[in-house]
């Protein structure tokens, strides 16, 4: 379980299950004291109550990796089901059925099947039957948190927008990936996620809300339909919608470039000021990556033209960000300076066996660095 992967390689699991779920639990302990006149008594039994904390009716931010589509984003979707990864690797398994079947259920939905009402008391939002049989499985205080709900538009809707029990299990998956792998592990400190995936491809063009809903005391509704809408609790929701175009390959090959060109076929820098690194601010010009016309690779750049620099300087901060970039870099490094300490050992063994100090130098002297070319600001002190 604690094996470190390879950058880029992901590791998944059915599930991790805690050995208890999230709720409040009595430890009683007693003391039986037995003697050879029966005449100490035991003392008495001691009561104490520990609650086991986890989510429950709504996620912090914190509890969040990632979700996809991005909240507000606009494309193709229908050929990925959305889902959402959750930084603890256990959370769908700390409340569960007596089965193990997970209590989070990711629901995909557009504005004629179902609302997300506003969040208001818990009691008001679900009801007073259905608060009853949350306050008996674990306190709640009052009417409990504001809680958002999900309300569908009639009972066959419902029934058609919930997955079956069978499949609930098989919607939630644990991935194990490497924290130095920049773009798998998100920044997440020990690279495990619990994944909920929905159980829908939006195909259909136009826009949709995923809702993280809570189906604790909801279990029965996964295997038979209810007479009436049922207020679901939402632990998390985002908008997204389909676009009726293709994915972004597909959107940037039918772009009209032409279009993009100033009148007249004119395509002037933009002018700015830039300031070096000795402070001192002079005129220079920019041209943005997406230039609307074509490019002379014959023609040197202009001096005062920072176009360039700047996407070298973007590209260079990119690679710094990518963990697995960093990995090769450094191996190349190695391997040259290897390939350069073997070549000094087989010029020393070749050789005349050096006679002091001025021999190794000799030998050294053409895998150094030029002295003229190192900067006075990193030169050792004499």
């Amino acid at each position: 379980m604690t094996e470190t992967l390879p950058i880029g390689s992901i590791r998944l699991y059915d599930s991790v299950v805690p050995d208890i779920t999230a709720g409040v639990y009595r430890v009683r302990s007693s003391l039986a004291v037995a003697s050879a006149d029966d005449t100490l008594a035991a003392p008495p039994v001691h009561d104490a109550f520990i609650e086991v904390a986890g989510p429950r009716f709504a996620l912090s931010p914190s509890d969040l990796a990632a979700v996809h589509p991005a909240p507000g984003s606009i494309g193709a979707y229908g050929q990925r089901l959305p889902h959402i990864a959750l930084t603890r690797r256990t959370l769908p398994w700390e409340r569960r059925f007596s089965d193990g079947t997970p209590w989070l259920v990711l629901l995909v939905v557009r504005p004629d099947e179902a609302t997300v009402l506003a969040p208001r008391p818990l009691r008001e939002a679900v009801g007073e039957q259905h608060f009853a049989t949350l306050a008996a499985a674990g306190d709640i205080d009052g009417d409990g948190p504001d809680v958002a709900v999900l309300l569908a538009t009639d009972p066959i809707t419902q029934a058609g927008l919930l997955p079956v029990k069978a499949d609930v299990g098989l919607l939630s998956h644990v991935r194990q990936v490497n924290v130095a792998d920049t773009e798998l592990a998100m920044g997440d400190d020990d690279g495990w996620f619990a994944v909920v995936v929905a159980n829908r491809l939006p195909t259909e063009p136009g826009p949709y809300t995923a809702c993280l809903i809570s189906m604790e005391g909801r279990e029965a509704l996964l295997s038979a339909s209810a007479a009436t809408p049922t207020p679901f609790v939402v632990l998390h929701s985002w908008e997204f919608e389909v676009g009726a175009g293709g994915l972004f390959e597909v959107i940037a090959r039918g772009l009209d470039v032409d279009a993009l060109a100033l009148p007249g076929g004119a395509d002037p820098p933009v002018p700015i000021r830039r300031v070096d690194h000795d402070g001192h601010s002079h005129a220079a010009t920019y041209r943005g990556p997406l230039r609307a016309g074509p490019v002379d690779p014959a023609r040197p750049p202009r001096t005062d033209d920072v176009g360039r620099a700047a996407a070298a300087e973007l590209g260079r901060l990119l690679g710094g960000a990518d963990g697995r970039f960093l990995q090769e870099v450094v191996g190349w490094h190695r391997d040259i300076d290897r390939a350069e300490i073997a070549a000094v050992n087989r010029g020393g063994v070749d050789a005349q066996p050096p006679t002091g100090p001025a021999r190794v130098h000799e030998l050294l002297r053409p895998h150094r660095a030029d002295p003229a070319r190192i900067p006075d600001a990193v030169r050792e002190p004499r």
